[in-house]
């Protein structure tokens, strides 16, 4: 299991692995018009490592 570094956004993010759309996706998270988003912006309460 690779770190991702929680400052990234998420656009940059499924730029560089676009299997995390998905993921996004399925938590209701926007990586498209929302995507200026850093990760840790968006994950108060979820538990990165699962």
């Amino acid at each position: 299991m690779t770190d991702t570094d929680p400052d990234r956004t998420l656009a940059s993010l499924v730029e560089e692995v676009p299997t995390y759309a998905r993921v996004f996706e399925s938590l209701g998270l926007d990586y498209c018009c929302d995507g200026d988003r850093t990760l840790a912006t968006t994950t108060t309460g979820v538990d990165l490592r699962t």
